[in-house]
């Protein structure tokens, strides 16, 4: 390693020009990284909604209706007009308006009242539209382009585009709000004015690497593209952060600034890799999830800490020695102080293990009882899609549709199952062959438009209005019911429809729960147990952490508000991942000064040295965490910032208040389960 190390400090530039060279190209490949916005898209290719929707695609040509589009204020004959316009559009592949199930020459008064109130009611025109794209986004802009009127917009593809817009707009107006903020926090970490630009330029460039190596991947999801960059550049400044500590004191014991930079690589190498593979495993973990977005964050994040450690390895040294001399213009004094006040503070509150002993199995059962959402979010109130949702369902109500897939040709049996499935008090109505020709009538005489769209060469297509919600207790019971009539009169059938994707998402992330957190908890306690020799750290830690976690993922069910199942699942993997970090450091000096002092000047001395080296980087992915929920729009991805930024504060506050103690009372079982403890008597 020291021999590499010299080489590379020797060729600063070279290494430098050369990642110079891939930064840019990565830069330029990440343009051309594609990104998912539907979370359905990850489902397994054996879960019921995926294997239905891959039967009624097959089935039929008409697709069911992404988008509702209302016009104010308008006359019959202006929505026909618009409805044409909109149908030429390539993308629009279906618009569903009166015109479709009444005579829209007849006055307004001689037609259906049922009808009305479901497409034109005082003077506003509510049209179903299906649009194919591959971009939401430009799909919804061309549509708002053509209609002139004033409009609102509600459905699948308006979810879509806006994690679209957040997506490609936010990222920026988040790395504006967390890089001063960021730059503010290293300073106090260090001591030279100059030092934090350079650890920013190293795992700057790491982002920018593992954003363009994404374009290998198949596609990354939104959220993914949303948090991730942020995420790796929370957890990887500290390893800079270690090796510029490491160097200053290298230079307190050699004369030469390269010699003291190479010993500074070798000695910080060992505590930065071990601080790099439990974030790793931590990420990686995510990669055994059923549902695929797993894969996709799992794999992006832990590449992403893996550019981070060989970005710190290699480009920074090459950095601090071609800066060196501003580095040593720039000098400042400590801002922190030297926390030996708040070390010995700490020792003193033995007490805190009564009320850990407390509150942790509360928090710990707290946190399994929590209200679940499995979608997007609700959209912010004072956003544009959250005020058309509102105008949309003041006039024509929630439409949340379910489909049932029958086998055709048993009007009859049929007849009697719509009959039953109305009286659900949440469906609306029904749209389906046989409700519009009745039990008597045969199939070949309506018109092939008006059947087109229900009847299959199988399949008998049933369209279920309702007013539910779209995921929740109440909703998943009510697909339940629709099921268990459908059962009643069909061994065979598919269902379909939002609410059942998001009930089918329920239960695979529900089962990917305990896999995932067995996983993290045992990957992370093994690196600690090879790094320490211990039997026992790994528990300690491992505690700790999970304390925090639990303490944490509990707050929503105390506050009563609910908190999103992939956010749930993806914060314990990485809150543990990201600040057990903290954890091994602490221990790391005490088990060094353990050798020559006893467990409380041990202990003192380790508060005294670490948590000046902690406090920055927990404090920079806190920042982050608040930051990402205050700024993203998307409701899934806002709410994993909060909760990884109120982690972040758990995880610090644990950290230094509950591991020494832990420390402290277990201090003769460490000795004597860890291998070459060499103990001071």
């Amino acid at each position: 390693m020291k021999k590499i190390t010299k080489i590379l400090i020797k060729k600063n530039k070279i290494v430098i020009l050369i990642f110079s060279v891939i930064t840019i190209v990565m830069a330029i490949m990440a343009l051309g990284v594609k990104i998912n916005f539907s979370l359905s898209k990850y489902l397994p290719n054996n879960s019921n909604s995926v294997i239905s929707m891959n039967e009624m695609t097959k089935e039929y040509v008409e697709p069911i209706p992404n988008l509702r589009v209302m016009l104010k204020n308008v006359t019959v004959k202006e929505v026909l007009e618009y409805k044409n316009k909109l149908i030429n559009l390539p993308e629009v592949k279906l618009v569903i308006w009166l015109d479709k199930f009444e005579n829209t020459s007849k006055p307004i008064e001689l037609m259906d009242k049922n009808l009305l109130d479901k497409y034109y009611k005082d003077g506003n025109a509510l049209l179903q539209v299906s649009v194919k794209s591959n971009n939401s986004k430009e799909s919804l802009d061309k549509i708002k382009s053509l209609l002139k009127f004033d409009t609102s917009y509600d459905g699948e593809l308006v979810s879509e585009s806006a994690a679209q817009n957040s997506t490609k707009d936010e990222i920026s107006k988040i790395t504006l709000f967390v890089l001063p903020a960021s730059l503010l926090i290293l300073l106090l970490a260090v001591k030279s004015w100059f030092e934090p630009i350079i650890i920013m330029i190293a795992i700057g460039v790491a982002i920018i690497i593992n954003m363009g190596t994404n374009i290998f991947l198949r596609e990354v999801s939104f959220i993914t593209q949303a948090v991730s960059g942020i995420l790796q550049f929370a957890v990887s400044l500290d390893y800079g952060v270690f090796l510029l500590h490491e160097f200053k004191h290298q230079k307190t014991l050699v004369k030469d600034a390269d010699i003291a930079l190479e010993n500074a690589v070798v000695k910080s190498s060992s505590a930065v890799i071990s601080s790099a593979l439990t974030t790793i495993f931590g990420f990686i973990v995510l990669v055994f999830m059923k549902f695929g977005i797993g894969i996709d964050l799992g794999l992006v994040l832990a590449k992403g800490v893996i550019f981070s450690l060989i970005s710190v390895i290699f480009l920074l040294p090459a950095l601090i020695k071609l800066f060196s001399k501003l580095i040593d213009k720039t000098q400042h004094r400590d801002f922190l102080p030297n926390f030996k006040g708040l070390s010995k503070f700490v020792l003193n509150l033995k007490w805190i293990i009564i009320f850990i002993i407390l509150i942790v199995p509360i928090a710990f059962v707290g946190q399994q009882k929590n209200d679940f959402t499995y979608g997007m979010g609700e959209y912010r109130e004072d956003s544009i899609e959250g005020k058309d949702q509102k105008s949309i369902e003041k006039y024509f109500g929630k439409d949340v549709p379910i489909v049932l897939l029958v086998p055709n040709g048993e009007i009859s049996k049929e007849l009697k199952m719509i009959d039953e499935l109305k009286e659900l008090k949440l469906i609306k109505n029904v749209q389906s062959y046989t409700e519009y020709v009745g039990n008597a009538i045969p199939l070949k005489i309506p018109p092939e438009v008006q059947i087109k769209s229900l009847i299959s060469k199988n399949y008998s297509r049933i369209i279920l209005n309702t007013t539910s919600e779209n995921e929740g207790e109440k909703a998943f019971n009510f697909i339940d019911k629709i099921k268990k009539i459908a059962n009643k009169y069909y061994s065979n059938y598919e269902i379909l429809g939002k609410s059942v994707v998001l009930q089918d998402m329920s239960k695979i992330i529900k089962k990917d729960n305990s896999l995932v957190n067995l996983l993290a908890i045992v990957s992370v306690a093994m690196v600690i147990l090879i790094n320490f020799k211990s039997l026992i750290l790994p528990i300690i830690l491992v505690f700790t952490i999970e304390a925090s976690i639990w303490i944490n993922l509990s707050i929503p069910y105390f506050t009563n508000t609910k908190l999103s199942f992939i956010g749930y699942l993806v914060i314990s993997s990485i809150q543990l991942g990201a600040t057990v970090d903290y954890a091994i450091l602490y221990t790391n000096n005490y088990l060094e000064n353990r050798k020559k002092m006893n467990k409380k000047e041990s202990l003192i001395k380790a508060g005294q040295k670490v948590y000046g080296s902690i406090i920055p980087p927990a404090l920079i992915l806190i920042t982050s965490g608040y930051v990402l929920s205050l700024i993203s729009s998307i409701g899934l991805v806002s709410e994993l910032g909060k909760v990884l930024g109120r982690g972040g504060i758990f995880s610090l506050t644990l950290v230094i208040f509950l591991l020494p103690i832990l420390l402290y009372f277990f201090d003769f079982i460490i000795e004597k389960t860890t291998l070459n403890a060499n103990f001071r008597k």
